[in-house]
């Protein structure tokens, strides 16, 4: 049996016409133009529809210039690292200021391509196979070792990175290592 206890310290935010909303995006990860784009269109919108909106950048202090601006409510626009995968979610949980989107405990787990496999298979659906590479050993010991035990076309995929980021389809045995080493220095 499994009981889910659950407090939220962060209660919803009612009536939001009466509430100031910041409209976050842009951020430090690979999809940052995507999340610039998609945040204007946001801030855009409910601006348009009559809300109290600013559109604000992830930098430093976040917190402190949220407080400043006396912000009610935080839509998440970011994209990515620092972003989808929890980091901010549990900032803002820290300081008790709502925002949208999943909680920090899913957020991180769906942004890691790992973590959520695991759970996937935990609970019986299939996924496709894959093998995890240690990025501190010796990559051409690695390329090796794939090579033995999957057959080619291949999918490089970082483990934490957002949309297609550093996806790479690797057709030839002889450009694994090559690949895997620009993967590993790039995330």
């Amino acid at each position: 049996m499994i009981i889910n206890l659950f407090d939220d310290k962060i209660k919803p935010v009612k009536n939001l016409k009466n509430k100031k909303i910041a409209v976050l995006c842009g951020g430090r990860s690979g999809e940052r133009e995507v999340s610039l784009r998609s945040g204007k269109r946001v801030f855009e919108s409910l601006k348009k529809q009559k809300y109290s909106v600013v559109m604000m950048d992830l930098e430093d202090d976040l917190i402190t210039r949220l407080k400043k601006k006396k912000i009610d409510l935080v839509y998440i626009a970011l994209h990515g690292r620092w972003g989808e995968d929890g980091a901010v979610q549990g900032m803002l949980e820290v300081a008790n200021i709502p925002y949208t989107g999943s909680k920090v405990l899913a957020s991180a787990l769906a942004m890691n391509k790992l973590a959520a496999k695991r759970i996937f298979q935990a609970v019986g659906i299939a996924t496709p196979r894959s093998i995890e590479i240690d990025t501190g050993s010796d990559i051409k010991k690695e390329a090796e070792k794939i090579k033995r035990i999957f057959p080619f076309p291949l999918v490089i995929k970082p483990v934490a990175e957002g949309s297609s980021l550093g996806v790479s389809i690797v057709k030839e045995e002889d450009d694994l290592a090559r690949v895997l080493e620009k993967t590993v220095a790039q995330y």
